[in-house]
């Protein structure tokens, strides 16, 4: 059977339309087919110079084709009528819902069309052949319902579902689940006009996915068919949910050279009804959080309790290889992309990786092996697949050291988020952070517990400062560079522009404000973490943290 469901402003799933849709995982053969007047209408004008009149109801509630009789003046809703104009009634009983064909004008035509839908054909047609033509349309539909019965009797493959309906409705099918990756596609015959817009097991390219998503009205609780432009071609869309309401995914139709017609909408409706149900018998088609390693994942960074099963798994996938932590954050808090898109994207570029969305970000276990260079390193080959996404999504990603127990995975997993943390303060315009980079800075950090940095300062640093503060040579500044440049007097001389006699009798001055030794390790530390120290809240000063 085909009985499609009902467009309208908001989803209607009444009582009626869930029986309807029930029957076919439930009858051992397929009833009858229901159309609507768009689909028969759309179908009669290949054939016929035909027009379409009046109310017109887009419920699919219209049986095949009945006789109108004589003596028969009703035409009653959700019944599909054939007549020639000579013979209808003078003084009809019209319901609304019901439609008729009526081959040449009727005498009282608005009459007719105030109340019903009337599908004309003016030009004298033989009334058999128009018969026989009509039921050749619910024939159509009839045959795309019994094979996708057939389909549902075994195993309601979603796959077969879409290329079964490519085939019948003309158009080819992508379905994606809610990280926009591509879970199937079906392609129409003699398709060759549209790019391509990816294969089962891609995902929507970024710059498909911006357009799809610059469509504000294609909201994930929308339940109606949207007209939308994705690839360059105008598509046809429909959102699909799970037993709970919850938004699963969607699948989209291009026009590809051939335009939609009217029917086309209840025809998109009810395959999406279809996709739902198949959903419902095959739940790990469209489950991006399925997958056992992420969930173990996510349960070590979260620091919840391992199951027995997972720590079976940990076992036996521990040392296979080593992994970086990049925890990936969206620039802008206004964006639109998806966080499971992204996380797929990550899945598809680096091949053995595990990402998965927590706190507003993604949380991405990269396997590394593939991409070490000859001499062991694996930044270059990193950084060369990470960067083009951080540029086209956007993203800001820290990431940590490597390692190789996954047990280690909260470690690592903080290891990147003080990067990207500590590197969106720092690093201006770059969109990359090694943890490796930050140690120093995080160390500072807890180290001071919050304390202001002057709670450090011994009294000699204090004399260094009030010297500076009355004198146009600062012995701060000297210092500073002296230290980074490991006291190497003639290096430091040149780094300050100075002879490097003035530089040695300047330094001898600075130990004797300070009344210390700098070739002392534990005086030199301290001073560099007070530098710093300095340096940090200069920082944070500068970007208003």
């Amino acid at each position: 059977m085909i009985f499609f469901i009902e467009i309208v402003e908001k989803p209607n799933y009444n009582k009626e339309n869930q029986q309807i849709i029930g029957y076919l995982f439930q009858e051992r053969r397929s009833p009858s087919v229901k159309l609507n007047a768009d689909i028969i209408f759309d179908k009669l004008k290949e054939q016929y110079p035909a027009e379409m009149y009046g109310i017109k109801e887009t419920a699919l509630a219209l049986s095949r084709p009945e006789f109108h009789m004589d003596d028969d003046t009703r035409f009653l809703a959700g019944h599909l009528y054939l007549a020639t104009a000579e013979h209808l009634p003078s003084r009809p009983y019209l319901e609304k819902g019901a439609v008729l064909i009526c081959i040449g004008e009727p005498v009282r035509m608005k009459y007719y069309t105030d109340r019903i839908t009337l599908i004309l054909i003016r030009a004298r047609k033989d009334f058999f052949t128009v018969y026989h033509s009509v039921q050749k349309i619910y024939d159509y539909y009839e045959q795309w319902n019994e094979e996708l019965f057939q389909v549902f009797q075994q195993d309601a493959d979603i796959q077969r579902i879409t290329e079964l309906s490519a085939s019948y409705m003309g158009h080819s099918v992508w379905v994606l689940d809610s990280s926009f990756h591509i879970v199937s596609v079906g392609y129409k015959n003699n398709s060759g006009h549209i790019r391509s817009l990816g294969d089962a097991g891609d995902s929507l390219a970024p710059a498909d996915l911006a357009e799809f998503l610059n469509y504000g009205e294609m909201s994930t609780d929308i339940h109606d068919p949207l007209l939308l432009n994705i690839g360059g071609n105008q598509s046809l869309a429909v959102n699909l949910f799970d037993r709970s309401g919850q938004y699963a995914g969607c699948f989209f139709m291009p026009e590809d050279g051939q335009p939609f017609l009217p029917g086309d909408t209840a025809l998109a409706a009810y395959l999406g009804t279809l996709l739902e149900k198949s959903l419902a018998r095959n739940p790990s088609f469209f489950s991006s959080e399925q997958n056992t390693i992420r969930q173990i994942l996510r349960e070590i960074i979260e620091e919840r309790p391992i199951r027995p099963i997972h720590k079976s798994i940990l076992q036996a996938i521990q040392m296979k290889t080593r992994y970086v932590c990049v925890s990936a954050h969206i620039v802008s808090r206004y964006s639109q992309i998806p966080v499971n898109y992204i996380c797929s994207l990550f899945e598809k570029n680096f091949p053995g990786s595990a990402a998965f969305s927590h706190n507003q970000s993604v949380a991405a276990f990269i396997d590394l092996k593939t991409l070490y260079d000859k001499d062991g390193k694996y930044q270059d080959n990193l950084n060369a697949r990470l960067d083009p996404m951080l540029a086209t999504l956007k993203l800001y990603a820290g990431i940590s050291n490597d390692f190789s127990n996954l047990y280690d995975a909260r470690m690592h997993y903080l290891q990147a988020e003080i990067a990207v943390e500590n590197g969106q303060l720092t690093m201006g315009t770059s969109s990359r952070f090694y943890f490796s980079s930050f140690v120093l800075m995080e160390m500072i950090t807890n180290s001071t517990g919050g304390m202001p940095v002057e709670m450090f300062y011994s009294n000699g640093l204090k004399n260094l400062f009030r010297h500076d503060a009355h004198s146009p040579v600062s012995y701060f500044d000297t210092l500073k560079v002296f230290l980074e440049e490991n006291m190497n007097y003639t290096s430091t001389a040149e780094t300050l522009y100075i002879h490097r006699s003035t530089l040695v009798d300047r330094i001898n001055r600075i130990e004797k404000e300070l009344g210390i030794d700098l070739k002392d390790y534990n005086e030199r530390l301290h001073l560099q973490i007070i530098i710093k120290a300095l340096e940090l809240r200069e920082i944070l000063k500068n970007t208003g943290k």
